[in-house]
């Protein structure tokens, strides 16, 4: 027997399944090179109605097939190219790594492009819906890796992050990493490195966040993964900061 609430259905055993999850998975950002180019940040989607990487509109929510097994993997920031991050059919692809300072060097290739070191170096390109580029260098100065908002820029900063409040409160990630500055992303943040003085720097790690009706059933959630669990409002939010496994309902 099924009971109908304004919030969502339950049955005489407990709560179902959702019919539905939105998700936000951003991936790792990528890491640069000393006095290199920014590097990028990582790839950014998300499907609760905010935009999501590259100004592309919000996704569609996953449809939930109980018993099935969805896996989850979050993406660990690059010391080059950013990790991948995962849930279900979802990948965000890692930030690209900025150039290396030297001459007609490029930047690698990811969910954000990575930036470059300085004129001739080529600076790389971000994915659709993901995130931005990171330029060409400029004669006299490198560029800033893209982010989830926009492309890097030249002479320094890397593109801007995208906001969401997912888990109830407006949280900004997923930015690119700065030509001008030495310090590696933070962690679950998909943050680019930044790359001018000091040693090479890594990139922010990854972060999946899941969220479905507060009234629904929580998933089986698989060993592996570093997770917790809170509610936001009419939501229950399931936040994995590390490592890879696979839940269910």
């Amino acid at each position: 027997m099924r009971l109908s609430t304004l919030a969502g259905t339950v049955s005489a055993a407990g709560p179902v399944p959702p019919e539905t999850v939105q998700y936000l998975v951003i991936a790792g950002g990528g890491g640069t090179y000393d006095y290199g180019g920014g590097s990028g940040a990582g790839g950014y989607r998300i499907s609760t109605g905010e935009t999501s990487g590259r100004g592309c509109a919000s996704e569609t929510p996953t449809t939930i097939t109980p018993g099935t097994n969805y896996t989850v993997t979050v993406g660990g920031g690059g010391g080059a190219r950013g990790g991948n991050s995962v849930f279900g059919s979802v990948s965000s692809y890692g930030g690209g790594r900025g150039s290396p300072n030297s001459y007609n060097a490029t930047a690698t290739t990811g969910g954000s492009g990575g930036g470059a070191s300085g004129a001739p170096a080529q600076g790389a390109a971000g994915t659709a819906c993901q995130g931005g580029d990171g330029p060409n260098g400029s004669y006299g100065g490198g560029t800033g890796g893209g982010g989830a908002g926009g492309n890097g820029s030249v002479y320094g900063s890397g593109g801007n992050g995208r906001a969401s409040s997912i888990t109830g409160s407006s949280v900004t990630r997923a930015r690119g990493g700065s030509w001008l500055g030495n310090a590696s992303g933070a962690a679950n943040t998909g943050n680019g490195a930044a790359s001018v003085g000091g040693a090479a720097r890594v990139g922010g790690s990854g972060i999946v966040i899941l969220r479905w009706d507060i009234n629904a059933a929580d998933p089986v959630i698989g060993a592996g993964l570093t997770y917790s669990l809170s509610n936001a409002g009419a939501y229950r939010v399931a936040t994995f900061t590390g490592g890879s496994g696979t839940i269910s309902w």
